[in-house]
């Protein structure tokens, strides 16, 4: 995983890296969906991340819109990986 960039948002702070789907797949313990044409995919269920520091939202990990959601959805509004 290479970090990309650091901004700083209002009170908070966006952390952009760029990652191969086995990068992501291991560091956010999910498992990533990739349609067979390569033009989708998603990640199957709620990324895991660390409560130190508190991380509200993982965006980037699907490249389809949700209508009527903000982008990137809550942590914890989907399954979990078993």
């Amino acid at each position: 995983m290479k970090l990309v960039k650091v901004d700083k948002y209002y009170d908070s702070r966006q952390v952009c890296v760029d990652a191969t789907v086995a990068e992501a797949e291991k560091t956010f313990a999910t498992n990533i969906f990739q349609s067979a044409d390569d033009k989708i995919y998603a990640n199957i269920c709620d990324p895991a991340v660390p409560a130190n520091p508190p991380i509200v939202a993982v965006g980037g990990l699907n490249n389809y819109p949700t209508p009527g959601r903000g982008y990137p959805p809550p942590l914890g509004s989907g399954p979990p990986c078993r």
